[in-house]
């Protein structure tokens, strides 16, 4: 992707942006698993509208949680570490592991519903 001008963001850079940073926010919080779409749950991952999960699912995700896979995806996508992360955002992105260990039990559970466990 190129940068249109120094600093600045065409329209269509700021629309490909937004959307990959929503696809990244849907894949960290596993919402596939929550998706009533079969193409999700079959690649495991979001191969559909991000905004329509992120409006179905979206809610049920604390918002502690919700801070944390945006700390996560603005690193990842400034090419970060792992570690640089967790060394400049530990405290923010701790709440994403007990999110993770949830999702997981639900995972083998069998059941896709967050209010159920």
């Amino acid at each position: 992707m190129e940068f249109h001008g120094e600093g600045t963001l065409t329209p269509e850079q700021e629309e490909e942006i937004g959307v990959l940073m929503r696809r990244k926010r849907c894949q960290f919080l596993s919402f596939w698993l929550f998706c009533g779409k079969s193409a999700c749950r079959r690649t495991r991952s979001c191969a559909f509208d991000t905004d329509f999960c992120l409006a179905q699912v979206g809610p049920s995700v604390p918002e502690d949680v919700r801070n944390a896979v945006d700390e996560m995806v603005c690193a990842q996508l400034l090419g970060k570490s792992f570690e640089e992360m967790m060394a400049e955002s530990r405290d923010i992105v701790l709440p994403y592991g007990k999110w993770l260990e949830k999702v997981r039990k639900i995972e083998a559970k069998g059941r896709a519903d967050l209010s159920a466990s």
